[in-house]
């Protein structure tokens, strides 16, 4: 390729005619364009064709760190831009002047000084032309923004750094303006929200959120802005409770908008609410056996004083005529004697001291044995459901305390049906591991034979369930009884190692469970607990309906343990919304019997229109015979009752979904 002439005779740029021009001006107009230019506050550069310095003002030398002398006619490029950038800038410069290209009008970039420092500088530039229309150099003002340009990478860098400080907040931290509306939100509130951040910057609550809890929102914000205190509320949203707290931002005095952190402290006030619960039946735990304690020592003298009353009663009569007038007061005497020692028997039975004489029983022969007497106990009107478990463990206990506990158990159940009613006894191995131990004070760890009775009476509230173990404590309306049915098999249960849990609610009947330990005749090698089985490839998806938040976290964390994917909901209502908001399919549902506001039996009915293929696995703290009669259910498969073990829960969940049935 031919090299490239240089341009000759009229078509070569006249270099020096810049110079030359300036310099041909009357000297009253070159002082005043001088001065004029010196006013400037930003650098003005005439370069010649050449790119040598025509003309540089007084700002532009103070840039450069020299006096003009020292500036004009050096060549610009090779002292005055730095070597990575000089072929560039002089490249760009040549297209203007030699090949009369269209000028860059505005371009950043660095110059070094006289004592070497780079500066940045911001040009405008522009070509100038003499009479004739030739172009015969450049003229540029230059603005020095090297300060800017520092300070605002210093404020690039510290938003980074503040931003990367917020994302890592696990707690949502928001910025809005005086409209409410979001100027910075961290990862948390983006994901509390399930949007983009771009979603939720420059919108409003009530843009994101349900109108309820955005009201409730928008309440606190404007307290926040119309006062300079810190606002601290919480706010519920759905089913989850937040912590929430404001404060107003200033700007010159100014009022400019709110800043806030908020925390979920679901969890939290859900332990604090599990621990008063534990807290309370520690104390009645407490207070129960200081009860028992002074009722033991009290019956234990007046059971001696008794014996000797009832000891001089029958030597009187024996020696006195009956047709005596006194032989009947006597009589009397010895009666009320031998019902106040009865009294005392319970009272020493529920302090635990009443003499006993445990053996070996199995459980079902003993509760099989007594089913006639208990039905004329029972009467005419109440049906007795007999369901032994099977192959049950062996108990060390005095035959006569089991007809004790059943006695009273069963006549408390008896007065508690209003008209015809059915009591359910049920045997059962239970194993309790240590998520029960973390639900339910008064828990034992270890295998037990459960001994259940359950009615579908009139049920109890919670304060009266809170009270039905103590001495004299009744709820029935006669005098009759001393009111000490159930302490007294609170004594007799603890007495043997054991522990009674009571399940209750208002209209639904009641349930107490008798734990009694395992007898083992010789004692066995220690063997390591067997390690259970998961399948992490199972991935079946389960919902959990349960109004208890403890009971659904533990539930959750098992069934998550057992490898499955696990929804959970505390209400019908979001048990609906849930299974409404997910796309993939729900393999089985896990549903308590007594929820608030709806049924579980209608709930599941309503889940399973919603969803033909899904499968029902119903559970509850009261026995599964009593649930079958009320709700109706025929299919036993689909029932666990409550308190459960990991093992139970897999096995049932299980078994209920190779049902091929869905319904069932």
């Amino acid at each position: 390729m031919a090299k490239k002439k240089p341009p000759r005779n009229n078509d070569a740029p006249r270099q020096n005619d810049l110079t030359g021009s300036l310099r041909s001006l009357p000297g009253s107009e070159l002082e005043r364009a001088r001065l004029f230019l010196n006013m400037a506050g930003v650098m003005i550069l005439a370069l010649d064709n050449s790119g040598r310095v025509a003309m540089i003002n007084r700002r532009g030398c103070e840039i450069l760190g020299g006096e003009s002398e020292q500036i004009l006619g050096v060549n610009w490029f090779d002292h005055f831009i730095p070597e990575p950038r000089r072929a560039q800038v002089q490249r760009v410069f040549q297209g203007i002047v030699w090949e009369k290209q269209k000028s860059h009008e505005y371009l950043e970039g660095p110059v070094l000084t006289l004592q070497g420092e780079q500066r940045l500088i911001a040009w405008h530039n522009a070509v100038i032309r003499d009479d004739s229309g030739e172009i015969i150099g450049t003229l540029s003002s230059g603005e020095d923004v090297t300060e800017i340009r520092r300070a605002e990478e210093e404020l690039r860098e510290s938003r980074q750094l503040y931003q990367a400080f917020i994302n890592a907040n696990r707690d949502m931290i928001f910025v809005k303006d005086e409209h409410f509306r979001y100027l910075v939100a961290n990862n948390a509130l983006v994901e509390f929200f399930n949007r983009p951040l771009e979603d939720v910057l420059e919108r409003t609550d009530f843009e994101m959120m349900e109108i309820s809890a955005a009201n409730r929102c928008r309440e606190s914000d404007q307290r926040a802005l119309n006062t300079n205190a810190v606002v601290v509320t919480e706010e519920n949203v759905g089913q989850r409770i937040f912590e929430t707290t404001k404060f107003t931002l200033m700007l010159k005095g100014d009022r400019v908008g709110i800043g806030g952190i908020i925390r979920d402290i679901t969890e939290r006030r859900h332990g604090e609410e599990e621990r008063e619960r534990l807290r309370e039946q520690m104390a009645l735990a407490q207070k129960m056996e200081s009860v028992g304690r002074l009722a033991g020592g009290v019956a234990h003298d007046f059971n001696s004083t008794l014996s000797r009353i009832m000891r001089h009663a029958e030597t009187a009569l024996e020696t006195m005529d009956p047709a005596d007038p006194l032989h009947t007061e006597l009589k009397e005497i010895r009666r009320s004697a031998r019902r106040s020692a009865d009294l005392t028997r319970q009272l020493l039975a529920f302090a635990r001291k009443q003499t006993s004489m445990p053996r070996k029983l199995n459980l079902n022969d003993t509760v099989g044995g007594m089913l006639r007497m208990l039905e004329h106990l029972l009467g005419d009107h109440v049906q007795l459901c007999w369901q032994p478990g099977q192959q049950v463990w062996p108990v060390h206990i005095d035959p006569a305390q089991v007809d004790q506990i059943l006695t009273n158990l069963c006549i408390n159940a008896r007065d508690a049906i209003s008209g015809k009613g059915r009591v359910t006894i049920e045997t059962k191995n239970l194993a309790v591991e240590n998520e029960q131990l973390n639900l339910h004070a008064g828990f034992l760890p270890g295998e037990f034979i459960r001994l259940s009775v359950s009615d579908n009476g009139c049920g109890m509230d919670r304060e009266t369930l809170a009270k039905v173990f103590e001495p004299f404590f009744s709820t029935k309306e006669t005098k009759a009884t001393p009111g000490l049915g159930l302490s007294t098999v609170y004594g007799i249960v603890k007495q043997n190692g054991g522990f009674i849990h009571a399940y209750s609610e208002p209209g639904r009947g009641s349930a107490f469970h008798i734990n009694l330990p395992r007898h083992v005749d010789q004692p066995s090698a220690i063997r390591p607990t067997p390690v259970l089985e998961t399948d992490s490839e199972k991935r079946e998806t389960i919902l959990v309906v349960e109004d208890e938040p403890a009971i659904l976290k533990l539930g959750q964390r098992m069934l998550q343990e057992l490898g499955y994917h696990v929804l959970t909901a505390g209400t019908p209502e979001k048990a609906i919304q849930v299974s409404s908001a997910c796309s993939g399919p729900i393999d089985l549902l896990i549903v308590d019997i007594i929820l608030p506001g709806m049924d579980g039996c209608e709930l599941a009915a309503e889940l399973i229109r919603q969803r033909p293929g899904s499968r029902v696995l119903f559970m509850s703290g009261y026995s599964e015979n009593i649930i079958h009669k009320y709700s109706g259910l025929e299919n036993k498969s689909r029932f666990i009752q409550k308190p459960f073990t990991i093992r139970e829960l897999a096995a049932s969940v299980q078994e209920a979904l190779k049902n091929t049935d869905p319904r069932s």
